[in-house]
């Protein structure tokens, strides 16, 4: 059914009447515009509005005009004004589903004053907040930050509207949508200047967002948007959000909910509060005061780690390294053996990722008769951090295969200590093509990507070469490097999910790859071994991500981290180590620090909102209801069109549509390789059985030689009818 300007009017006429409570409405501004034949719920309308905005704007305007001319005299005259302005108001906001009309009514017909001036009115506030979320929510950086400038006038609403909590809610969401969208600008490097900065009053907005919060009768839509709010605060004011503990004990406590998306925002929002901090984390090393601090005697719970591991110390790792490097350097002296000595350093490399230069490797001696190396029988370096190229070369020229790996992982890690990444790249895909199976290549690859996804692939890939057995030392690496870049692409997914970029389950996968990947790094490796500090870090900020709603109070899942933890501080106080503060630790310590104080300050109510997710949303009214749907309604002129599809603003009122994602391992399959586990959303299917997902072909094929071949539906046994 064609719906045109005056129907329509007449229509929102009579919702604004139902959302307001009030008998009759006045139907002056439908008979002035009724020469208007625009239909607004159709994308071809609004191009005619496009088309004839200033015509139609001088008649919106009248009726603006209209409604503030009409007697003042009684409480039915007053009444009639308001529901024609706020009919107006909620024109306006119908047609700035447009994004560019919505500008243009911002900049060219003074919206927002308009809205502002009758907040006050008590049969018009709900549909005016309504109309400034609707608009809010189409709106370009331009009009959010319009509004958010206009904080003070909302927050002075609030104070003489108290009274009425439904229109509370709405400011809060407006409020809290807009000042977190500017923000979040901010973060893409547009800036905030500080005449912005003040206008926002966050100090007083966070103090109104959790009172609002505190109360019993707020609803999950108002939870979302008020905790993201205090989530990105937590980045760009986290000196003003440390002045309220009770917002920074909400995000510890929203890490124990049942709905991923509040875990989700209380983890990224821990996380922003520390942001001004290192984000990697720098290890010093002094090798004399190492060497010295081995021979002591050793404190007794260090003694105990020491002997239950299985294996060789880090520790003694690296001081054989040095007693290795130094033989090297004696029999490169006496043979000119270059090719020898680059095994040497090859070997050294794969049992340490110390460099040579930490090695004492710049010394320009021979350290028995203290001659100069260049010096000695011609050897063509003055330095052992000089000799790779030369050996390199002295592999390469006799030819073996594994003198060919040897060569790569000395021509790698000189790229790597140098930093020259994209060099670092180029040469471990070459590496790959020529031997696929060679852990360190994919280690060097996982260095070198561009990003977290990439990052975490290559890793994975290495963790599978040879059937999982790679050296422990590269093992480690790789491990550490996958539950690392995991962490980061978990929050990086999640937070995108947040933003309803994603789906959630991609940011849970990577989440899961994480957490998984981090239990086998503290389950392995040596106790002293200096990245343990990190790695429990990552461990407890992941499994309180994806299992915090399970964990019982006081936390005893992370027990045994924690102890492996002070056992990995007490070798590093003992050996001298040192190493900087970062923001995943300064995460782990707040998380830790507040969790109980959090659990019972806002425990019952993170739960509460948990549970009614799903419930009636925030507007009961079904005038209110009505009038919202309308708002957002737009009908497609495609002929299979079916609609809008659900935004945040629809979920207010349909119970189905609001997204309260309760995930868990058996729903993230879809986005894991088969094979290697690496968390992606653009894996291939195998085109057999058409349920097993792969990062590449490599990946497809190693799977289907290591036993996808006996449970795959296809049952060919060749790889020609499989995947794709």
């Amino acid at each position: 059914m064609v719906v045109t300007w005056a129907l329509s009017l007449r229509m929102l006429c009579f919702r604004v009447c139902c959302a307001t409570k009030v008998g009759q409405i006045t139907l002056s501004v439908c008979a002035m515009l009724s020469g208007s034949q625009e239909n607004v719920e159709t994308r071809s309308g609004l191009k005619r509005v496009h088309k004839d905005f200033n015509q139609i704007n001088i008649k919106l305007q009248r009726g603006w005009d209209l409604c503030k001319f009409m007697p003042h005299g009684t409480p039915m005259d007053i009444a009639v004004r308001d529901r024609i302005g706020a009919s107006v108001i909620c024109m306006y906001a119908k047609m700035s589903v447009d994004s560019k009309l919505c500008d243009r009514f911002f900049h060219e017909a003074d919206f927002l004053p308009k809205a502002i001036s009758m907040l006050g009115s008590p049969t018009a506030s709900h549909a005016i907040l309504q109309s400034l979320i609707t608009v809010a929510h189409h709106g370009s950086a331009d009009v959010l930050t319009q509004i958010s400038r206009k904080t003070g006038d909302f927050l002075e609403y609030l104070h003489r509207a108290c009274w009425d909590f439904q229109a509370v809610e709405l400011a809060v969401i407006l409020l809290s949508r807009c000042i977190t969208a500017v923000m979040g600008f901010a973060d893409e490097s547009l800036g905030l200047d500080d005449d912005l900065i003040e206008s926002m009053q966050i100090p007083n907005l966070v103090t109104a967002v959790v009172v609002v919060l505190r109360e019993s009768r707020a609803t999950p839509l108002v939870w979302e948007h008020a905790t993201s709010f205090i989530s990105m605060v937590a980045m760009r004011g986290s000196l003003i959000l440390k002045e309220h503990p009770s917002a920074i004990n909400l995000l510890v406590a929203l890490t124990r909910s049942p709905d991923l998306r509040a875990r989700a925002t209380g983890i990224l929002g821990i996380r922003r509060l520390h942001a001004g901090e290192k984000e990697d984390l720098v290890i010093g090393l002094d090798m004399p005061k190492l060497a010295k601090a081995v021979l002591r005697p050793w404190p007794p719970r260090m003694q105990a780690a020491a002997e239950a591991y299985p294996h060789p110390l880090e520790t003694m790792q690296i001081v054989d390294c040095g007693k290795m490097l130094q033989e090297g350097i004696f029999q490169v002296v006496q043979t000119r053996d270059l090719a020898v000595f680059g095994e040497c350093l090859t070997k050294i490399m794969m049992l340490s990722d110390i460099s040579l230069a930490q090695h004492n490797g710049r010394t320009s001696q021979d350290p028995i008769s203290k001659i100069p190396l260049a010096g000695i029988l011609g050897l063509p370096f003055r330095n052992i951090w000089d000799a790779p190229p030369h050996c390199i070369a002295a592999l390469r020229a006799r030819g073996t295969p594994n003198d060919a790996d040897a060569a790569d992982i000395l021509e790698i890690k000189s790229l790597v200590v140098d930093a020259q990444l994209s060099e670092v790249h180029t040469s471990a895909r070459a590496a790959i093509r020529r031997s696929p199976n060679m852990p360190y290549f994919h280690y060097a690859l996982a260095l070198a990507a561009d990003n977290p996804e990439d990052s975490v692939r290559a890793a994975r890939k290495g963790l599978r070469c040879g059937g999982g057995s790679a050296p422990g030392n590269i093992r480690f690496l790789l491990l550490y490097r996958a539950l690392e870049q995991g962490s980061k692409l978990a929050i990086e997914r999640l937070r995108a999910a947040i933003a309803s970029e994603r789906p959630f389950e991609e940011g849970f996968a990577a989440a899961l790859c994480a957490l998984e990947d981090a239990g086998k790094y503290l389950q392995e490796t040596p106790p002293d071994t200096r990245n343990i500090d990190a790695a429990v870090c990552f461990y407890t900020l992941m499994l309180l991500l994806v299992r915090g709603h399970e964990l019982q109070d006081g936390l005893p899942e992370l027990k045994e981290a924690n102890e492996k933890l002070e056992v990995s501080m007490e070798f590093s106080r003992f050996l001298g180590l040192s190493s900087t503060h970062t923001q995943v630790q300064s995460a782990r310590k707040t998380l830790l620090d507040r969790m109980d104080e959090a659990q019972r300050e806002w425990g019952a109510s993170v739960a509460d909102i948990a549970g009614r997710a799903s419930s009636t949303a925030t507007i009961a009214n079904s005038g209110e209801a009505a009038l919202a749907r309308w708002l957002e309604h737009m009908d497609s002129d495609e002929a299979q069109g079916t609609g809008r599809p659900v935004t945040w603003r629809t979920r207010m009122y349909d119970q189905n549509a609001y997204n309260n994602p309760r995930i868990g391992v058996k729903d993230v399959g879809l986005y894991r390789c088969s094979w290697c586990g690496a968390p992606s959303a653009a894996l291939r299917k195998c085109g057999g059985c058409q349920g097993a997902r792969y990062c590449d072909g490599s990946c497809q094929k190693q799977h289907w030689t290591g036993g996808h071949r006996d449970v795959c539906k296809s049952k060919t046994g060749s790889m020609d009818n499989v995947g794709g």
